[in-house]
């Protein structure tokens, strides 16, 4: 099964206007069994969603890991990283060095 965010949220949709449609529900037993099922589907839809984020933590991290490498000299090549030249010594490299050791 391939679900998309945009078919979660569907799903979601969909359940909120069965639980809208009084013509569904002839007795209680119909009513309770369609309020079990929206309370199910939202727990799962919590759960993608908590997955979902944690996804996009991952690449933001990913993201900031190579703009703090590229920022010390290394180049990404297909075949992994490499340092593309020592950078140079000085006042203000010191303090940018120091800033990343934090």
């Amino acid at each position: 099964m391939k679900n998309t965010l945009e078919d979660v949220k569907n799903h979601l949709i969909a359940a909120m206007e069965r639980l809208n449609d009084d013509e569904l529900f002839t007795d209680a037993e119909s009513v309770e069994k369609e309020i079990k099922k929206a309370q199910a589907l939202s727990s799962l839809a919590e759960q993608v969603v908590s997955i979902k984020q944690v996804e996009v933590n991952d690449k933001q991290a990913n993201i900031e890991a190579m703009k703090t490498a590229y920022d010390l000299g290394y180049e990404f090549k297909p075949d992994g990283m490499e340092l593309k030249e020592l950078p140079p010594i000085g006042v203000k490299d010191a303090i940018k060095r120091d800033r990343y050791r934090d």
